[in-house]
């Protein structure tokens, strides 16, 4: 007897044993400013976040599907008026939350919630 991989999956999710299909811990949307959001990116790898970011421009919300389909936690937006301000919109994907913090009260938000979770 054999099983697809789908299937294990979906046993296993159900179980609540196998819940992200990835490790990313946070999502970088850029909104109009593709080559700006390098910057944040980096500042959040270097701070030790596990992120990634919109490589294909899509919309904001095929992005925000994108980061509920794979189980990532935290989604962060980056549009003109975040970088005058230095900031970014971060969104906890599972309470739908969100803030206007700098990165690094963003990178204290993520640690905590994952040392919780």
């Amino acid at each position: 007897i054999s099983f697809g991989v789908e299937v294990l999956f979906e046993a296993l999710k159900e179980k609540n044993k196998f819940v992200n299909k990835t490790i990313t811990e946070l999502y970088v949307i850029p909104i109009d400013l593709f080559e700006k959001s390098f910057n944040i990116v980096r500042d959040f790898r270097k701070n030790n976040i596990k992120v990634d970011f919109d490589l294909l421009k899509r919309g904001v919300s095929k992005n925000l599907a994108y980061a509920s389909d794979y189980g990532i936690p935290f989604v962060a937006f980056v549009g003109s008026e975040e970088l005058k301000l230095k900031k970014v919109k971060l969104k906890n994907m599972k309470t739908r939350e969100e803030k206007l913090v700098s990165v690094k009260e963003s990178v204290k938000i993520i640690k905590n919630y994952l040392k919780e979770n």
